[in-house]
């Protein structure tokens, strides 16, 4: 039997947590009855009192930390980022505690920061939005932020960015410690295709400048998504049924800078948000990001940021040891 505790934080997020408990509870029994026979899973909290999630419904626990049972997991869901409170000091205990006797936590969404927080992340992998890679930083500069993965199994601490992710995440421990039918099962019924390694990549985050001029903006979201192969201002402004003269002039007139310009800041961006939050190499990021080669790539960063991409990657190392710099003497 595959048992998991979850701890919510207050304000968790309630799909990634929905998304979890459903995938357990459908893999756990034959045909329809959601009885816990191959899984079981717990709210865990100090107290009984109801947790409220970000949408405000609230969630009462199952569980109280000073008699829980054990388990194979404890997932700590997380949710809003800002002015969110901690877990109490019993429930940091436990969480102590579990760590200490070698029970695997998972971190989902902001989770993982409550993780950081009470010294059971350090120097360790997280798995993170991309949205949240600089906050992360800031907070917990040896963290190490994987923005391009839905979670990262670290063997005794996995993390997950949240969101539909953390389906797949679920089906991932179900398959470990049930069977890879009772996984597929789960998903299917949920009306997933296939479960999501964790190699699978996250969706990219927006990369596009708010704009007010419709046609710049679908000009731009068609950048975007042709960034690996990226298509000729003709044959966006074709796309959009408009001249490349007429096209370049919404551009001026919105952004001061031609379409062309436009893409190439958006390639960059990209790229050098892989280098922050991937282990790719310089080669890679300059293909996927739709550079020609990597020396093109180059110079277009050098001129954009001030340094050539590889020197951008090493002074983020120096900065932050966990990502295999070196520790700054004392």
């Amino acid at each position: 039997m595959l048992s998991v505790g979850f701890m919510l934080m207050p304000q968790f997020t309630l799909t990634p947590f929905a998304a979890m408990i459903d995938v357990l509870r459908l893999a756990a029994d034959v045909d329809d009855f959601s009885r816990p026979v191959s899984c079981r899973w717990d709210v865990v909290a100090a107290t009984d009192q109801p947790i409220a999630a970000s949408c405000r419904f609230a969630i009462s626990p199952t569980a109280k930390t000073s008699d829980a049972p054990r388990y194979d997991y404890i997932a700590v869901m997380g949710g809003l980022l800002h002015d969110s409170p901690n877990l109490s000091p019993a429930e940091q205990a436990f969480l102590r505690a579990r760590a200490e006797d070698g029970t695997p936590l998972i971190g989902v969404c902001t989770g993982s920061l409550e993780l950081f927080k009470i010294g059971l992340m350090e120097n360790r992998k997280c798995c993170v939005s991309w949205f949240h890679v600089a906050d992360l930083l800031e907070r917990f500069p040896t963290a190490i932020p994987v923005a391009d993965k839905l979670y990262v199994d670290d063997g005794d601490r996995i993390t997950c960015a949240g969101g539909a992710g953390a389906a797949d995440l679920a089906a991932h421990l179900v398959e470990r410690h049930c069977s890879l039918q009772k996984a597929q099962k789960a998903l299917r019924i949920l009306q997933v295709d296939h479960t999501l390694a964790e190699e699978a990549l996250q969706p990219s985050p927006g990369l596009a400048p708010a704009v007010k001029n419709d046609r710049v903006r679908r000009a731009l979201l068609m950048m975007e998504q042709h960034l690996a192969s990226p298509l000729s201002i003709a044959d966006i402004a074709q796309r959009l049924r408009v001249s490349p003269r007429q096209l370049h002039r919404d551009f001026q007139s919105e952004l001061g800078c031609s379409p062309a310009e436009a893409k190439i800041d958006l390639q960059l961006e990209y790229a050098r948000m892989r280098l922050i939050a991937s282990d790719a190499n310089i080669t890679q990021i300059a293909h996927i990001s739709g550079f020609a080669d990597s020396a093109h790539f180059a110079r277009r960063f050098r001129r954009k940021y001030a340094q050539k991409p590889s020197e951008y990657r090493m002074n983020l190392q120096r900065k932050n040891p966990a990502y295999g710099g070196e520790t700054p003497s004392r």
